[in-house]
Formats: structure tokens, C-alpha cells, sequence
């Protein structure tokens, strides 16, 4: 392992329960993995998506040598309907992970920090929330294990994203925009939050629009089988993609630097320096750019770009 996993181990070794906040890339997943397999007994994974459902399930089957042993549900399954039942008792998880742990402390999820679990770890590249409630993360996790990102950068683990916003007068200028965009050569992720706007792209562009409407066990599919696709929010947490070279973010949710850190991290999943392209109308900019605090607070330098 890296100096910062094996720390991060040890930790576990010493407390059973933690919180792991480092960068999109990291290791995160293959920590946990090794932390289960060393786990004798079930192991319940916690997940905001269908998406990342099936994404932990293929590194599960992948990556493990009892891949029995591991269950993935994601919060809204475990919070309907009492289903959290099937987890108590008997059946009881000896290792419960909660991915993208800032989830926890919403009002319908906080309750699964319950769980009966005599081990637990979250897991999460953006460790905090909007509604002044991020010392809740900690506290229903564990012992935090994070570094500084700049320190992770003197390993030479991972590069930061070159980080553009383009600005525009219209909403219609932005659209015809991503033509050009998405021409350059490279594997192209579009972010847009909005249905219609993502139906018009992926008619535009002629490329598949990833949206909660598509079948989970399509999705991983869709997103490495393309060279542009299209995804709503269902691909803002936890996708990894190897190939990836851009991420552009055509549609988004309003000033929430936590989405925008998430997008960011998308493309640092990725081999070699990607891009990470924000697109704005004037408005927009002058509305929402306090979402590019985020970026500004981990130390990546934004370039600024009038488009028309």
C-alpha cells in the first residue's frame, strides 16, 4: 500500500471505525477492500446510487476472494420500508462502509449510523455539507484519516485538473458551444442536471445521456463504451473512469461547491492531466461562481476564458 493507506490502516487496526477523506483516486475503493478482506464475516456497503452500486459490485467480484461476503445497498434502499431489518440481528454486518459519507447526515439517512456494525469506515472526497451540519460526518464515522491534497501531491499519486471556465452571453451561445467542445480529441464526460437540457445534448451531440431513467446494470456500460456521454447527477459521486480527458459542466446545481469539487474529481480518476471545463453565461457566473470556491480552497488555479 501507499504510506497513506498503510497509515490509514493502522488507524483502523487501532479504532474500527474512521473516516477517509482523501482525493477522487486515491485508493479509497482498494482500501476498503483490503480492510474487508482482512474482516471475518459480512461486509455492507453503503451507497447514494444505483450507479455506484454497480460499480462496487464489479470491484467486489474483481477484487475479492470471498465476494459472498459483500452486500451493496444504497441509502435509499436501506431507509424504505424498515429494510434495514435485514441487516440486524443475526444478520448483523461485521464491516459496514458508507461511500460518499457526507450523505449520512441527511434527515432519512442519519438513522443508518445504527446500524449494528462492530466496524465502520466512510469514505469521502468532499467531507462536508451545505446545511452546517459537517461535524455530523465525523461523528458518525469514525476517526478521521485525511492529508492536506497538497501534501498527496508531493507523492506524485495524482495531478490536479487544468481547470477553465468559459463565459458566454447566452444560454443559446453555451449550447452551440459544446459542438466545438466535445470535437476535440479524448474521452468526454458532459455534466447536465436538467432533463430536457440532456435529452437536447444527447440529440445534439448524437451521444448517450446517463440519467436516473437508465438501467443501473447499463450505466458503467454507457459511460466507458463512449467516447462523449452525457450525465446528470447520477455520475457526480464516485464514477471512475481510467480513460477519461475532459469533463464539461454544461448544467449544474446552482451554487453548490460540493457538486462542483465532485465533478472536478471525476477527471482526476483519470491517467495523466485531464481537463475540467465549466461552462457559464454571465449570469450564471455571477449567480453560481461561488461553486469555484471549492476548487480555489484545494489550491487549483482557474483560468478564465470569454467564449462570446
Amino acid at each position: 500500500m501507499r504510506p497513506y493507506q498503510q497509515r490509514a490502516w493502522e488507524q483502523f487496526r487501532e479504532h474500527g471505525q474512521i473516516g477517509v477523506y482523501w482525493p477522487p483516486g486515491l485508493g479509497k475503493t482498494f482500501l476498503s477492500l483490503y480492510t474487508g478482506e482482512r474482516v471475518d464475516g459480512s461486509k455492507l456497503v453503503v451507497v447514494p446510487s444505483s450507479t455506484l452500486e454497480s460499480q462496487w459490485q464489479e470491484r467486489i467480484q474483481e477484487f475479492t476472494e470471498r465476494p459472498r461476503e459483500w452486500t451493496v445497498k444504497t441509502y435509499q434502499y436501506l431507509t424504505q420500508h424498515n429494510n434495514m431489518d435485514e441487516f440486524s440481528g443475526v444478520n448483523s454486518p461485521k464491516l459496514t462502509i458508507f461511500d460518499e459519507c457526507h450523505t449520512l447526515p441527511a434527515n432519512t439517512f442519519s438513522k443508518l449510523a445504527t446500524l449494528d456494525t462492530d466496524y465502520r469506515i466512510g469514505l469521502s472526497a468532499t467531507p462536508y455539507r451545505e446545511d452546517e451540519r459537517t461535524d455530523y460526518i465525523f461523528a458518525l464515522t469514525g476517526i478521521p484519516v485525511g492529508i492536506e491534497w497538497q501534501e498527496l501531491l508531493e507523492y506524485g499519486d495524482f495531478d490536479y485538473p487544468e481547470v477553465t471556465v468559459y463565459l458566454y452571453r447566452t444560454q443559446h451561445q453555451k449550447r452551440e458551444d459544446v459542438r466545438d467542445l466535445v470535437d476535440d480529441p479524448g474521452k468526454t464526460l458532459v455534466f447536465c442536471d436538467s432533463i430536457d437540457a440532456g435529452n437536447d445534448l444527447s440529440e445534439m451531440l448524437d451521444a448517450p445521456f446517463v440519467n436516473g431513467d437508465t438501467p443501473k446494470q447499463q450505466r458503467m456500460d454507457m459511460f466507458r463504451d463512449n467516447r462523449v456521454v452525457i450525465g446528470s447527477r447520477v455520475a457526480d459521486e464516485g464514477i471512475s473512469l481510467d480513460e477519461l480527458d475532459r469533463v464539461i459542466e454544461y448544467d449544474f446545481h446552482g451554487g453548490s461547491r460540493r457538486q462542483e469539487l465532485q465533478r472536478a474529481g471525476r477527471v482526476m480518476h483519470s491517467d495523466g492531466i485531464g481537463q475540467h471545463i465549466i461552462q457559464m453565461t454571465d449570469d450564471e457566473y455571477e449567480n453560481y461562481g461561488s461553486r469555484l470556491f471549492s476548487l480555489e480552497e484545494k489550491g487549483m488555479d482557474i483560468e478564465f476564458v470569454r467564449r462570446a
